[in-house]
């Protein structure tokens, strides 16, 4: 059975904006080549806040 993480991260000025985009990237390209990682997405909601999801084969 899969094992799903769901987090949520609230930016709270456009200043941390740039800095947050970056090492989103620099950990996307991490956790694509970690072993157990079946998928994952980062999704933007209202007022600056980012949801992630990610899927693994094993807690």
């Amino acid at each position: 059975m899969p094992f799903i993480s769901v987090t949520r991260l609230r930016i709270r000025s456009l200043f941390f904006l740039p800095a947050f985009a970056f090492h989103t990237l620099r950990s996307i390209r991490q956790v694509r080549t970690a072993a157990g990682f079946l998928d994952g997405n980062l999704l933007p909601d209202r007022h600056r806040t980012y949801w992630t999801m990610t899927a693994w084969d094993s807690q």
